[in-house]
């Protein structure tokens, strides 16, 4: 990456850590006007560009009933409330973004630094089994949990992640239901 690249990233990663409202970032390119401080809508373009993640949209109920793909792809209607997918202009009333897992995990496993990190799991789960290896505890006593690693809940999942390199990936949905609707 070139040096301009490097510092827009180091720009957008501050307006992303901190949650800085374009407003707020507007004030900041006045405030520091002798600096080069990138237009927020110029640097999300360009970490799209450099990160070359495509993301996905898709049209959804506006009350999250269904996500009108697979076999609802061409309804215009959501089959559960009936609402109309689009408004009168053509938009979509609600859409979901969708980021795909796999060209992530490709960027993750294409940085050494990453990979290194990545194997930290493997590395506490041993320590981890070292640590309980010698000490009894009586059943009064509650075991000390430092790490997820070090939970009972872990240990009985464990026989999932026999390789190092495995990794144990977490659905988040936000009151999304993709397998049944409740």
């Amino acid at each position: 990456l070139s040096e301009a690249d490097l510092s827009l990233l180091r720009q957008f990663s501050v307006a992303v850590r901190y949650g800085i409202t374009r407003q707020c970032w507007e004030d900041l390119e006045l405030v520091f006007e002798d600096l080069e401080v990138h237009r927020l809508p110029v640097m999300a373009a360009r970490v799209k560009k450099l990160s070359s993640f495509q993301r996905k949209l898709y049209d959804c109920c506006p009350s999250s009933c269904c996500c009108f793909s697979g076999p609802w792809v061409d309804y215009d209607r959501c089959p559960y409330c009936k609402h109309p997918r689009r408004r009168p202009d053509g938009s979509p009333y609600k859409t979901f973004s969708y980021l795909p897992p796999i060209p992530q995990l490709l960027a993750l496993f294409s940085c050494p630094e990453l990979v290194e990190l990545m194997l930290y799991r493997s590395r506490r789960c041993k320590e981890s089994n070292n640590e309980s290896v010698g000490s009894q505890s009586s059943a009064a006593e509650t075991p000390t949990v430092n790490d997820v690693y070090d939970s009972q809940n872990w240990k009985d999942s464990s026989h999932l992640f026999k390789d190092p390199r495995d990794i144990a990936l977490l659905l988040t949905t936000d009151g999304f239901a993709p397998f049944k609707r409740r």
